[in-house]
């Protein structure tokens, strides 16, 4: 037992590391303000709520070994059991609403402002941002707005002469919201793995504190 109370310390270690980068997984959502939808931003709060309880919880799981207490390890395994839950069905709809996310913001975010040929601050930013220009590129604007402008220095004239960017928005958007989704995904499934394992081992230690207990050995 021993050893699978030192193995359940250190997973604890490992659990409270990974709650601490799943808060940090839902923050570094939230503040990307180039893909501001409001299922993006209630997937990084359930990140970031999911992370803080994760890192809390640690310590139950800690206390429990430490001190033998059979109700701690207990209720620290059904814990982790129930995040694991959470953080499964979390991924699960990410990755699925990605294309949703997606469709929000060529079809309604860029849509309404190319439509009354007017953006929008949101557009502002994501074509400031991503260095882009409407959906498919600058033509789909009647007037081309000023953040699809950008200004470079001739070194022959020593003068700024005006540009704008020529790649569409939609591709570059895409990308980013399937990388972040995918990134975040698999590192929330990888936190999962962690806690089942932690899980796993607060049950046996637990088991094992009963069973001696029963023998007359607390």
């Amino acid at each position: 037992m021993g050893c699978a109370k030192g193995l359940l310390i250190f997973f604890n270690l490992l659990i409270s590391i990974n709650g601490l980068i799943i808060l940090g997984v839902g923050v570094f959502l939230k503040v990307q303000k180039d893909v501001d939808t409001d299922d993006w931003n209630a997937q990084a709060i359930a990140f970031m709520i999911i992370g803080g309880t994760v890192f809390a919880i640690s310590f139950l799981g800690c206390c429990g070994a430490i001190k033998k207490s059979k109700c701690m390890l207990y209720t620290f395994g059904s814990i982790l059991i129930v995040i694991f839950i959470l953080q499964t069905i979390i991924a699960i709809v990410l990755l699925r609403s990605k294309d949703k996310i997606i469709k929000h913001l060529n079809e309604e975010v860029f849509g309404q402002a190319i439509a009354e040929n007017k953006e929008s601050e949101v557009v502002k930013k994501i074509q400031t941002t991503l260095k882009c220009c409407g959906i498919d590129g600058p033509e789909d604007w009647v007037v081309v707005t000023d953040s699809c402008k950008y200004s470079e220095e001739e070194e022959e004239d020593d003068k700024h002469v005006e540009h704008t960017y020529k790649e569409g928005c939609g591709k570059i958007m895409e990308d980013l919201v399937t990388k972040y989704s995918n990134n975040a995904g698999a590192g929330v499934m990888v936190t999962a793995f962690m806690e089942v394992i932690g899980a796993l081992l607060a049950f046996y230690v637990a088991r094992k504190l009963a069973k001696a207990n029963r023998n007359g050995h607390p």
